[in-house]
């Protein structure tokens, strides 16, 4: 069974939510159990979506599992068209079976997905950011067809991602906008694009900005936890 992976921004999850919730063709849905996922699976729960929790060391070992109990349903699908055919035979139609099989050939091409949240706090550094998101690149990409990074450029920490990663044994797909831009940050995501981005920026003339997706508006005071300190919130205009 294909797998596709997400490595996704916790910012993002309200977004990541709907997607895979409205997605009646998955197989399976998997997601990363840490600290972070666990609001992210209530969610999930809400849109009666039923994920499954396992610790990333664990995956690997399940898609195993699950890899084998689909080849045995086949094998033993083949199996009994192998005994039907032998049964048009007259010495083998003395011998007694009891054998039914359903082909689940079909279940093959259905993808398992496995969904890989990371905390707020990253955006406080743009070097750990890009480091943690390519760690989790290469733990995953050892099981995995291809990898969502369910994020933007987040201030160009993540453009080169292609390039540094263009050995990588499976495909990696990006979160972009209708001209085929990857999005620059979660804003862009939610005002539909780069282009949009640039336009709200523009009609502001020069004065600062602050932009409060709900995920934002319900962090931020978390994400400040995470960063210890070090980023520009001002309490007060709060």
């Amino acid at each position: 069974m294909p797998v596709l992976s997400i490595i996704a921004c916790e910012m993002l999850e309200d977004e990541l939510a709907y997607v895979l919730s409205e997605d009646h063709d998955l197989n399976q849905l998997i997601v990363v159990e840490n600290r972070q996922s666990f609001r992210f699976v209530r969610k999930l729960k809400s849109r009666n979506c039923q994920p499954r929790l396992f610790p990333l060391d664990k995956v690997p070992i399940f898609l195993k599992e699950a890899n084998n109990s689909v080849y045995n349903s086949v094998y033993s699908s083949v199996s009994v068209n192998i005994l039907k055919f032998l049964l048009k035979f007259p010495f083998f139609k003395k011998i007694p079976h009891n054998s039914r099989g359903k082909s689940k050939e079909k279940n093959k091409e259905k993808p398992i997905v496995v969904v890989n949240t990371l905390k707020l706090g990253l955006h406080a550094d743009c070097e750990l950011l890009r480091s943690e998101i390519y760690q989790n690149i290469r733990k995953m990409a050892t099981f995995s067809d291809g990898i969502l990074i369910f994020y933007g450029n987040c201030g160009h920490s993540l453009r080169n991602t292609a390039v540094d990663f263009k050995d990588l044994p499976c495909s990696l797909y990006f979160l972009k906008d209708e001209n085929g831009e990857i999005v620059d940050d979660c804003i862009s995501v939610a005002l539909g694009g780069n282009d949009n981005y640039a336009e709200v920026m523009q009609s502001g003339k020069g004065i600062g900005m602050i932009y409060l997706t709900p995920m934002w508006a319900s962090s931020w005071k978390k994400m400040r936890m995470e960063s210890n300190n070090t980023s520009d919130f001002n309490d007060s205009f709060f």
